[in-house]
């Protein structure tokens, strides 16, 4: 199976992900840029169900990995390896991970991993409990993740973000944080990040507005039962506690929480709960319930403590961490500074998009009214003489339109302005001036000169092959032309000499070319 199929099975068939990544390294070659890819998915795989094993593999790639230089895969181990390395409690080597997937990604400008790093980061000061720390590396992620396209990476750090928020007691900015997270989790596939971001929603709501946040534990609990998510349904059954409004409904809610966070073992949720239940009691003047919750309380908070042994972090790695926040700044300061230039080159490209659809003609692609007379400003500032000026009309078009269609008729225009391009040269401006007229400005070009471009043009319109877009059908042009030989160049006047000698054309039987002297330049 090739790897790109394997890897759509990664999350929902670990085990036979490993199995068929392992038989493809061993096929293409154990330590080929094919074997190690294959390898990294079946390092990867091996993280969805053993973590110790997981982070063993993955030590010993990293060298193969970096001197082979793949380099996103590096950085894809060392971000998981961070994980794994976080769940099992080594939090150090977690650290140590996430930072050197920092400091390349920073080098490499892959701005997907730095974000995924500084995510990572902020977790491990989460599980620190220095809950400020975590919103700042979050925060980070944040910025990082912001000009990405990849919703999965800014919806992590959005919800990591209003985790710390909440922890930090702000509300008001986590319920901002919430809104921005709005669109993406929308769109986000993530299903287990969408059950969080209505509990975090409702917990917020909780403040003022009980019913919505109700409402709000009603997504979440759909959501979570949907996905077997434990997590959130313990946390939202104590929301529900936290907002009865009566004693029967609160003890029913409380008594849910309980059970739920036994269900999954969570002694961290267990001491959050006993302990806030038990300071409620003693608020109401209940005391031996306040007593009974405490008890609970004082036995969860020993169990967990003596399992979690809270790390303190070394100074070797605070130090590490330190020296990086430069290179953050710098990086997230060269990110803006490209996303400056890409917002300023697509202004630039939209500008230069108006500027030409005004000055164009949208049926035939030439050149509109407004384009040649602001052309012939500047031929008065700049002339090129001696210059001329052709006019041609379609001739009996509108018995065209009405014989045929004006489908058809649209077609000639097309079919007009293509013989035009392909007869004058590059230096030559070809305008539709309206309706079935068009002109062309010669610049550098004498009247008999013009005048040989004007029987040529109306030869190539009388000899095309207008029978194959319809049978009967029969196009000519007539031609009106004038000349400004010496300074100063007036275009509108020259242009109207032009027209006068169109009407000639068409007054002494169409399919002709007529020529207009000003009075110093007769013959």
């Amino acid at each position: 199976m090739p790897l790109a199929e394997l890897l759509a099975l990664l999350d929902h068939d670990p085990h036979c992900t490993r199995q068929q990544a392992l038989a493809l390294a061993r096929q293409s070659g154990w330590s080929s840029t094919a074997g190690l890819q294959a390898r990294v998915l079946a390092a990867r795989a091996l993280g969805r169900f053993d973590y110790p094993a997981a982070i063993r593999e993955i030590n010993g790639m990293l060298g193969p990995l970096r001197r082979s230089k793949l380099i996103r895969d590096w950085l894809e181990l060392r971000d998981e390896a961070g994980g794994h390395c976080m769940v099992t409690g080594e939090l150090e080597q977690a650290i140590q991970h996430w930072s050197a997937c920092l400091e390349l990604a920073l080098e490499q400008h892959e701005a997907d991993y730095a974000a995924r790093a500084l995510t990572g980061l902020g977790k491990s000061f989460w599980v620190l409990q220095d809950h400020a720390s975590a919103r700042h590396y979050h925060n980070r992620a944040v910025e990082f993740a912001l000009p990405l396209l990849n919703r999965d990476i800014l919806c992590a750090a959005y919800l990591c973000l209003t985790v710390d928020l909440l922890a930090l007691g702000d509300l008001d900015t986590a319920n901002c944080t919430l809104a921005l997270l709005a669109r993406p989790i929308s769109l986000c596939r993530n299903r287990h990040w969408q059950a969080e971001y209505w509990l975090y929603r409702a917990t917020v709501s909780a403040q003022d507005d009980a019913a919505q946040s109700n409402q709000q534990l009603d997504q979440a609990e759909l959501i979570a039962r949907e996905l077997g998510f434990g997590w959130v349904l313990s946390q939202v059954a104590w929301q529900r506690f936290c907002n009865a409004r009566d004693n029967v409904s609160a003890e029913l809610h409380f008594a849910e929480a309980i059970r739920s966070a036994e269900a999954i073992n969570s002694a961290t949720l267990l001491e959050r709960y006993t302990l806030k239940a038990s300071e409620d009691a003693a608020a109401r003047g209940d005391y031996p319930a306040a007593l009974q919750h405490y008890k609970a309380f004082l036995h969860h908070f020993a169990h967990n403590h003596a399992l979690q042994k809270l790390p303190r972090l070394s100074t070797a790695a605070r130090r590490r961490l330190l020296q990086l926040e430069d290179r953050i700044n710098l990086a997230l300061q060269e990110q803006e500074y490209h996303n400056l230039r890409l917002t300023i080159t697509r202004q630039g490209n939209e500008i230069l998009n108006l500027a030409q659809a005004a000055s164009t003609d949208p049926l035939t692609g030439l050149h509109n009214r407004r384009h040649l007379e602001k052309h012939f400003s500047e031929l008065r500032e700049h002339p090129r003489l001696p210059c001329s000026i052709l006019i041609l009309d379609a001739d009996h078009f509108k018995q065209i339109n009405d014989r045929f269609g004006h489908d058809l008729g649209d077609v000639v225009l097309t079919r007009l302005a293509e013989l035009l391009r392909s007869t004058c040269r590059n230096h030559e401006l070809i305008a539709r001036y309206g309706g079935e007229e068009f002109v062309l400005l010669l610049p550098d070009t004498g009247g008999s000169a013009a005048q040989q471009v004007a029987e040529r043009l109306r030869m190539a319109i009388e000899q095309y092959a207008w029978t194959e877009l319809q049978s009967t059908l029969h196009v000519t042009a007539s031609f009106g032309g004038a000349c400004c030989e010496a300074p100063p160049f007036d275009g509108p006047a020259l242009l109207r000499l032009a027209d006068q000698a169109l009407y000639r054309a068409k007054q002494q039987g169409r399919n002709r070319v007529e020529w207009a002297f000003a009075p110093t330049q007769r013959p």
